[in-house]
């Protein structure tokens, strides 16, 4: 089992941050109960599967200052699905991620990380980090990675305003970081296993 703290030094550059500042991420989520405990002792720790990865990157696209790791960064990882953007009734039950089938921004985050087919299937992903509505995001894709000349989908989560009258601070992670997360991942697992 391979640590999210030590895989951490692998995150880091990916994220544009340092593992120390991973570190206290991590730390801050566990206080808010969005990451279990670790185990303690020598060779344990919370291990880096998916899950605590995906939760850790949302925090990182969530806020830029680790004093700013609070509810936040639930919101934005709870974010659901959206079929549709003026839909009153789009978080009915079975309405899913176009990409992945997963209900939470967080989940289909972790989902693709799992997945080196659904990795190599993302564009981008962007993150809003508007105040209200609650943080949201938005995964753009080419389903079964078509050529690049065919039309990309996209699932939303949370609600995103395309046309704002103020400021929007945003972030992105690229398909080609998400494939190379995703496959540190899978290689740090195989280690571990």
């Amino acid at each position: 089992m391979v640590s999210l703290k030590a895989f951490s030094e692998t995150l880091a550059p990916f994220l544009a941050s340092t593992p120390a500042a991973l570190y206290e991420r991590q730390r801050a989520l566990i206080r808010l109960g969005m990451l279990p405990p670790p185990v303690q002792g020598r060779g344990h720790g919370l291990p880096a599967t998916p899950e605590t990865v995906a939760t850790l990157i949302v925090a990182v696209m969530a806020t830029d200052n680790l004093s700013d790791t609070d509810q936040r960064v639930r919101r934005m990882a709870k974010a659901r699905y959206s079929s549709r953007q003026d839909d009153a009734a789009q978080h009915k039950a079975g309405v899913r991620c176009k990409l992945t089938g997963k209900v939470c921004f967080v989940d289909a985050l972790a989902a693709i990380l799992g997945s080196e087919r659904l990795a190599a299937e993302v564009i981008v992903i962007n993150a809003s980090r508007e105040t209200y509505p609650a943080g949201s995001a938005v995964i753009d894709f080419r389903p079964g990675g078509a050529a690049p000349e065919r039309r990309s989908e996209r699932s939303v989560f949370g609600r995103v305003d395309f046309y704002h009258d103020h400021m929007l601070v945003e972030t992105t992670l690229y398909g080609k970081v998400v494939q190379r997360i995703e496959a540190e991942l899978r290689k740090a697992l195989q280690r571990g296993s």
